[in-house]
């Protein structure tokens, strides 16, 4: 039979060779990092740097949002909007053209182009053609002679209030916005 050699250690002699191999000390005074260690450490304060960037800028764009909703929500009020603006100028049952309209609000054309096409959206005006208007086609010199003349120019379209642009009008005037 052969013999066992002196230096085959049993197992709890191997468990405590093993565990002082892979022992992770605590650190003394002198003692060197190892390169894992280090890395280690560099990740972690890339994650927290990464991490206090994200708070910062999302709480950055939070504040952005929320003063972004407040401004809308300003625009919102009948109060104070181009659509108030022309409410308030329209009467139940008349008939206006958007020239008119903008005109009498102070407005530009496009804004009033704009707010007219959102009150009709909501249900608040009804479009018509204008009887008065006589169809034709005229070029902008046309025009301009016509409006020397004293002739003036008919709108295409007219503007009447509905049912719902009556109440939003009575909301507005009761301070409901």
């Amino acid at each position: 039979m052969a013999k066992t050699p002196e230096w085959r250690f049993d197992q709890e002699a191997w468990d405590m060779i093993m565990a002082a191999a892979t022992d992770r000390r605590v650190m003394r005074k002198g003692d060197r990092h190892r390169k894992e260690s280090n890395e280690k450490r560099q990740r972690s304060r890339d994650a927290n740097l990464a991490r206090r960037q994200r708070e910062a800028v999302s709480t950055a764009t939070a504040e952005r949002h929320a003063a972004a909703r407040a401004r809308w929500l300003k625009g919102r009020d009948l109060a104070t909007n181009n659509q108030g603006r022309l409410l308030r100028l329209m009467e139940p049952g008349g008939w206006y053209g958007a020239r008119d309209l903008y005109e009498a609000a102070g407005m530009l054309k496009d804004q009033a182009a704009i707010a007219l096409v959102h009150m009709r959206e909501k249900g608040w005006l009804t479009r018509t053609r204008n009887p008065a208007h006589d169809g034709a086609q005229r070029t902008p010199g046309e025009i301009m002679a016509r409006q020397a003349a004293g002739v003036g120019e008919e709108p295409v379209w007219l503007y009447g209030l509905l049912e719902g642009g009556i109440a939003a009008k009575e909301k507005s005037r009761q301070g409901g916005g």
